[in-house]
């Protein structure tokens, strides 16, 4: 077990002290890393760089950056708010603690006292976010129209986006998910399981067929029906995919 240090054992001990009152008046307490920021503008260029060798890909240009506490008015920050997400060239990130920040141990270590070790490495929400960045660029790049986003295909197309994008932050890290059962149905998943299931639903085709698979998934979304049979629609993909190939 890992000795703590003497300023981690005072902070072990403040936080059993501040525990009640921060429970009491979570809503209202916007616990900040002023580390994000920073962090961000530094190593952004590097990580892009870094996606670009790792997946054989070219990101287009740099996405805006805005780093911002979230609604605390509305979330409580035990209830799990939102990180980080895209929108419209932009990724937001929220600067709470809940983020820990490489070679930033002392706002690290209030981090995981206030949120019970329950913390989120910036990097890994980078990576992921920039998922979601390139895969919405490739979009317009390919002129895949925005309006394919209907009823029909939008929980497909989310499913694509959120494994494409775990796919990245998976890629860069090397770790490997659980396998999850694709027989399962979507409207049967719990909140967790939707990436992991996007994840190992994109992963065999991005494998295989690299930037290739990516613009074929998300030019050719799940819909409603492949939803309930999410196997042979990858089956189906990656058959396509094949026979592209030999032609």
């Amino acid at each position: 077990m890992k000795k703590l240090s003497k300023l981690e054992k005072i902070l072990k001990v403040f936080v059993y002290i501040i525990t009640p009152f921060v429970y009491m008046n979570a809503p209202l307490i916007p616990i900040k890393n002023p580390n994000i920021k920073f962090y961000i503008e530094k190593n952004l260029n590097e990580i892009i760089k870094e996606q670009e060798e790792v997946l054989n890909i070219k990101h287009f240009g740099v996405p805006t950056i805005v780093v911002k506490p979230e609604d605390f008015e509305h979330n409580n920050i035990f209830s799990g708010v939102r990180l980080g997400y895209y929108s419209n060239d932009t990724i937001y990130i929220n600067s709470t603690l809940e983020i820990t920040v490489p070679n930033s141990k002392l706002n690290n270590i209030l981090g995981d006292i206030f949120f019970f070790g329950h913390t989120s490495n910036i990097k890994e929400i980078l990576d992921h976010e920039l998922g979601h960045y390139y895969v919405d660029k490739l979009k317009e790049n390919l002129n895949i129209n925005k309006e394919l986003d209907t009823n029909l295909i939008k929980i497909g197309m989310k499913l694509i986006s959120e494994g494409i994008a775990e796919y990245f932050k998976n890629k860069i890290y090397k770790k490997d998910l659980k396998k999850y059962n694709l027989v399962k149905s979507v409207d049967d998943m719990k909140y967790g399981e939707f990436y992991n299931c996007g994840y190992h639903l994109v992963k065999p085709v991005i494998d295989r067929h690299g930037k290739k698979g990516i613009e074929y998934l998300i030019a050719n979304p799940p819909t409603n029906e492949d939803l309930e049979q999410l196997l042979q629609y990858q089956n189906r993909t990656l058959e396509n995919l094949e026979q592209n190939v030999k032609k």
